[in-house]
């Protein structure tokens, strides 16, 4: 989502702070030189699916999980995925919840200034 456009043809400010982050994710990841997959694997969705030197990496991203649903959803896609490639949620929570079969959560600030 472009941000600016949506300003423009939305005539307000756009308050949509998930798409946003999910912008600057995206970002960074082609700014580190991996081809990016957006989209669902099979009946789930994955936020982004990241190839480079091939190997893959699947990416989740919201602005919290403090709710079980949400963690429920966010790690549920993630976890739907019966591989052997890394899988990572990407949030601004500062405390990381343990998440099942080595997904890994993250907060995405860190993650940006790595």
């Amino acid at each position: 989502m472009d941000t600016g456009l949506a300003k423009v043809a939305l005539d307000r400010e756009v308050r949509d702070l998930s798409g946003a982050l999910e912008n600057v994710v995206y970002l960074e990841l082609r700014r580190r030189g991996y081809r990016i997959r957006v989209g669902p694997y099979k009946d789930k969705e994955v936020d982004f699916t990241a190839e480079k030197d091939g190997r893959t990496h699947y990416y989740q991203v919201c602005l919290t999980m403090p709710q079980d649903d949400t963690f429920k959803r966010e790690v549920g896609s993630l976890d739907a995925i019966r591989d052997s490639h890394p899988k990572t949620i990407l949030s601004l929570d500062t405390v990381m919840r343990p998440a099942p079969n080595g997904i890994e959560h993250r907060n995405v600030i860190q993650w940006l200034l790595e």
